[in-house]
Parts: C-alpha cells; structure tokens; sequence
C-alpha cells in the first residue's frame, strides 16, 4: 500500500506500479499493483527447446495460470528468451561503465559472459506467440525477435483484435479444425472474423476447416479468406478453409462473407 501511494503520488496518472513473484502471485498483495508480471519460471527453460512454450507448457496454464479473468488482475506474461540461440554477445565493455571492477565482479562478469545470447531466428517468440494469440493473452517484448512482433502487431492493428469479440477455441465458435493437432481461436466482427490457427505438429501442412456462417450471423454461404501473413487468398471449397501453417507456428485468416 505505501508503495502504491508513492507512486500514485509521485507519478499521478503516468506511474504504473507492477507486481513480479514468477509464479507466486499473492493476490492480497500483488492486487494492489496496477499488473502482475509472471512468467520468468518458464524462460530459463526455452534455451535448446525452441517451441517450449508450446510443448511443454500445459493448455490449463494459459487459460488459468496466466488468465487475468480469475483474479481480476492484468497480467503480463514476462518473456525471458534472451539465451535461446544465436551469436555470442562478449561484453567487452564492462571497463565503460566499471573502470575499476572489484575481484569478484570481474569473476562474476567472466561466467556472465556465457549466459548472455543474441536471439536471432523467429521460431521461439513464433511458438510463444501462437500460443499468446490463440488464448488472447498479454505478453511482453523482452527478448523476443523483433521482425516477428512487427509483422503479428501489424496483422492485430490491421484486422482490429483489440475491438474484437474473443472466442476461444475450447467453446463453440463457429470454427471446426479437421486435422489433428490443430487449434482455432477467432476475434470477430460484424463484417468479419480474425482466425488465428495454430498448427501443434512438427511439419509444415495444409490445414482445414470448416465454418459455421450462422454462427458469425452471416446469411450467405460463400466466404472468403485470406492468409495474412501471406498476404494472399486461402483455398475456399463451400464451407471449408486450407490454409498452409509452418511447423509448430501459427498464421492469422481474414474470413469474410461475399
């Protein structure tokens, strides 16, 4: 609560006050925060296992553990991918900013100098945003491969996710995936539906599915659909969407009526 007032005070409507536990959110206490930012317990773990996030976190994780609705507290799940892969990053520039290191720091700097990492391919920010997108979680930037956030921050501004109607995949929600292995969440509109499609399998495919248009309130059968992250048309044959998905990766379908 004190720090609470020092921040509502100090900074009035700017200051944010975040709560951190890893997974320990206390909710008498971190219900005072403006957000909670979990998540740190599970990206140590990504280095060597790229789709982690998919693969070894459980589905319940995402729908409670890191779901504001059951503690009516925003949380922001905390990425910490920066050890994944990639080129060594050799901070050589300690001496800048301490000329003169102690013993135990330069000793402390050395090991340090093996843990840190440049991320440089999408496929584990790609594994961790499926999974994001597909239960319409909040997520940080920290660590993950930038060019990935642009394009899927594009695709969300563009297909306005932020005013849509979120339906999950585990309710009725006029998608129906036929192909195993795969997930459809949908962020709707009057006019027309963002389906984020998550293919869990280990190879490229073309997946399926079928729409419900009455679901969507749209009287006519005949769709169409566009991968967005192609930029370009989806096969539509009657009521059913293929769409091409990379291994353990996502794409996002614009689907409308004509």
């Amino acid at each position: 609560m004190r720090l609470l007032r020092i921040v509502r005070e100090r900074r009035g409507p700017e200051g944010e006050f975040m709560g951190h536990a890893h997974n320990a959110m206390m909710l008498p206490v971190h219900g005072l925060a403006d957000y909670f930012f979990p998540g740190e317990q599970y990206g140590y773990l990504v280095p060597n296992k790229p789709t982690f996030y998919m693969d070894e976190v459980p589905l319940d994780v995402y729908r409670v553990e890191m779901n504001p609705k059951p503690y009516g507290l925003t949380q922001i799940l905390c990425t910490m991918m920066g050890s994944i892969s990639g080129q060594l990053v050799e901070r050589a520039d300690y001496p800048k900013w301490m000329p003169n290191p102690s013993p135990e720091f330069q000793d402390i700097a050395k090991r340090w100098d093996k843990l840190y990492e440049i991320e440089l391919v999408p496929g584990p920010t790609e594994a961790l945003l499926a999974m994001m997108l597909l239960h319409n979680l909040p997520y940080g930037a920290h660590a993950m491969f930038m060019d990935s956030l642009t394009e899927i921050w594009k695709i969300e501004d563009r297909l306005k996710f932020a005013d849509a109607k979120f339906a999950p995949y585990w309710e009725p929600n006029g998608i129906t995936c036929l192909d195993p292995e795969t997930k459809a969440s949908v962020y709707a509109h009057q006019d027309f539906a963002a389906i984020v499609l998550v293919n869990f399998k280990g190879e490229a495919r073309p997946v399926r599915f079928t729409v419900d248009p009455k679901f969507f309130g749209w009287p006519v059968a005949k769709l169409a659909a566009t991968d967005e992250r192609l930029s370009s048309a989806a096969e539509v044959a009657d009521k059913t969407v293929t769409v091409q998905v990379k291994a353990k990766n996502y794409t996002v379908v614009r689907l409308a009526p004509l």
